[in-house]
């Protein structure tokens, strides 16, 4: 049925329709309303209607009170997680909710199973959640859309992830790194160089000083400072 079918023609509307239901004009025009926001429920109203006498207005008030609670009982839509290009079932969301402890929306995402690494597809990472969960498919190249030349665990990296990692550790050369859910990484075939995760809580908090001169600087969570004799200046990332 067309979704901008008229249920009930405007014309004479007042003298004819309402009258067959013997109610007053005003609680008519709420239940045309509520008729035109239950179309989707016609064949069933219709079905219900064959089977059932409706004489007074008390009795389609109460029906249509009845559709209301039975829409508003209706599953929700399933949600549609896609990890890696392949779409999660529902038990596989629910897996995934717990391990992470918080609800998943819907979307698209990529993420790293050997480092716990996650994120928007075609975007840097957002986050990490616990490494070695079995979901999705294998974890593609591209699955950032990044150019850089940097790739970790078989992942080209986006430019903010390279970004990141400058900050860290100065410079990052192109090439292809291995990095596990510990934060111990390397160069893809050799051992351990660098340590994610002692480099970030480093970061996190640092003081720098040089006596001689009466000057120096630190670094807490996202806010720096340079200081020297008689002034100072605070920064925020």
């Amino acid at each position: 049925m067309s979704a901008n079918v008229n249920l009930f023609p405007d014309e004479n509307l007042k003298n004819h329709t309402w009258h067959r239901f013997g109610l007053p004009w005003k609680r008519f025009i709420r239940i045309r309303r509520l008729a035109m926001n239950f179309r989707h429920l016609l064949p069933l109203l219709a079905a219900i209607l064959a089977n059932t006498e409706i004489t007074n207005a008390q009795d389609v008030q109460q029906f249509w009170l009845a559709l209301q609670q039975a829409q508003s009982q209706q599953a929700p839509a399933p949600r549609q997680v896609v990890i890696n290009d392949v779409r999660l079932s529902n038990e596989q969301v629910t897996y995934l909710e717990k391990a992470i402890g918080s609800r998943i929306q819907s979307g698209d995402y990529w993420y790293d199973s050997l480092c716990g690494a996650w994120g928007f597809k075609g975007g840097a990472a957002a986050g990490v959640i616990p490494a070695g969960l079995k979901l999705g498919g294998k974890l593609k190249a591209d699955a950032s859309g990044g150019n850089t030349g940097v790739f970790v665990n078989g992942r080209e990296l986006h430019a903010v992830d390279v970004l990141g990692l400058q900050r860290l550790f100065g410079t990052v050369a192109k090439g292809r790194y291995w990095l596990n859910a510990q934060g111990i990484g390397g160069i893809e075939g050799r051992p351990a160089s660098f340590n994610l995760r002692a480099a970030v809580a480093a970061r996190q908090n640092t003081f720098h000083r040089n006596s001689n001169l009466g000057t120096g600087s630190g670094y807490s969570n996202g806010t720096g400072y340079v200081m020297g004799k008689g002034w100072s200046v605070i920064y925020d990332d």
